[in-house]
């Protein structure tokens, strides 16, 4: 095939998506084979996925799309497939913090990001389930044809030449016959590892990979919120000196405020939330939730993901984690298989998208001009990291800057970071606007 992709979530899917849209516009045929062990099923008409109005129960994973990753997902015929009712607008967002009781300062820095008011935009993000916005490319994959053949399997082995210009080849064993010796090969012009953070192909090919590990965990649960315009359409964050706890509005039917948590904390405190009574969460997430004596949202209730999943709470740990380089010959690195971030600023899944959209370019005029997408000594391949490497560094050393600053609990460089944003919030637009473009994607 020209383009193998091993891993068939979100960055992997919609690369396939891109890719095939592109070759289309220049009139080549592309062969892209997608690997992915349980590819959603998109005939099942009774797959809560697949529903157009929003859910009673929605699930815990969910994702910030931001409005550059919407255009370009708009761009490859994805967004259409996106039911609207499925999505929540975030056009207001509340960031404050805890002062440590030493600080100089008695009152909480707070900073709110409008989007009308403060970039003349509807909204400054979607939060969207996984699992919809992963149908909706899988629809896509669909209508594009046999450009696009879904492999049902998983990666079991990488076979590689010492000489770099050949072309790689995967063995891939059939999700039915997983525990068995059931495989076939695949070889590829071009082999794109999106397999996540514990990449196989990452590894087997020997590129480098640099971790942190924050010893924190992320908490996750779905919470009933006091009704409101403003709440339902708000994104609220606020910083406790064990890590970010964020509220993030989710489109349910239940006629109520839903909003999805993630609460980073110390793995101690992470397994205390996650066993106790439904009723100690609440009150613990609106004690969190504090701002000068009283929670700035109320939380009302837990709401369970399912009737019959307990109480729909889950947590994972938190790691940064990036790769040198994201190109070894024929072989390239992509979303979280080239790097991993802090989930407090919600920009995971952009970068990998954005991964996506420049490798599905640089690809695109490769193909109009008759090249070898991994050939001229990769010099496509190179130009993709050329331009991403460095845009996600900068992405990901933001994001650990913001964090490190928060985490620090001296007194006078709390009460300096409580003056600042309250500063930002209120005399610095030009700053301001400039930090929600980014967060917008425009600069990403």
């Amino acid at each position: 095939v020209d383009v193998a992709i091993a891993g068939g979530g979100l960055v992997g899917a919609a690369l396939a998506c891109m890719l095939a849209t592109r070759a289309r516009a220049v009139g080549y045929k592309l062969k892209i084979a997608l690997v992915e062990r349980r590819p959603p099923d998109i005939d099942d008409a009774d797959a809560p996925a697949l529903a157009k109005d929003a859910p009673q129960w929605p699930s815990l994973r969910t994702s910030t799309i931001s409005p550059a990753s919407v255009r370009a997902l708009e761009q490859c015929g994805v967004w259409k497939f996106v039911p609207s009712a499925r999505c929540a607008s975030v056009a207001h967002m509340r960031v404050w913090e805890e002062p440590p009781k030493a600080a100089v300062v008695s009152h909480e820095g707070e900073i709110v990001f409008d989007a009308e008011r403060d970039v003349g935009e509807r909204r400054l993000a979607v939060l969207l389930e996984n699992d919809v916005l992963r149908c909706a490319m899988y629809r896509r994959l669909a209508e594009v044809g046999d450009a696009v053949h879904i492999v049902r399997g998983e990666v079991s082995r990488l076979d590689l030449s010492q000489d770099a210009s050949k072309w790689p080849s995967i063995a891939i064993r059939a999700a039915k016959s997983l525990s068995g010796a059931e495989e076939q090969s695949v070889s590829a012009r071009v082999l794109v590892a999106t397999d996540g953070r514990n990449s196989r192909i990452r590894a087997d090919a020997g590129f480098s990979w640099f971790s942190h590990e924050y010893e924190q965990r992320a908490v996750v649960a779905n919470v009933e919120s006091r009704a409101s315009l403003e709440t339902s359409r708000t994104a609220y964050q606020r910083f406790l000196s064990t890590g970010p706890v964020a509220l993030l509005p989710v489109a349910t039917s239940r006629g109520t405020t839903v909003h999805n948590v993630v609460w980073s904390t110390t793995p101690a405190e992470a397994e205390a939330l996650t066993a106790c009574e439904p009723s100690d969460f609440v009150r613990e997430l609106n004690h969190a939730l504090e701002y000068r004596g009283a929670p700035a949202v109320v939380v009302q209730s837990l709401l369970r993901e399912r009737e019959h999943d307990g109480h729909g709470r889950a947590s994972f740990p938190l790691v940064l984690g990036h790769a040198p380089t994201y190109v070894r010959g024929r072989i390239v690195l992509m979303g979280d298989a080239a790097h991993a971030v802090h989930p407090l600023a919600g920009q995971g899944v952009n970068l990998g998208l954005a991964d996506a959209l420049a490798l599905s370019e640089r690809a695109g005029v490769a193909l109009a001009s008759g090249r070898d997408l991994g050939g001229d000594d990769g010099a496509m391949l190179l130009a993709y990291q050329a331009a991403r490497l460095p845009a996600n560094a900068s992405a990901m050393a933001a994001i650990h800057a913001l964090k490190t600053a928060f985490d620090a609990q001296w007194a006078p460089l709390a009460s300096a970071r409580a003056a600042t944003l309250s500063f930002l919030s209120t005399y610095a637009p030009p700053v301001k606007r400039a930090l929600i473009r980014a967060a917008m994607g425009d600069i990403v």
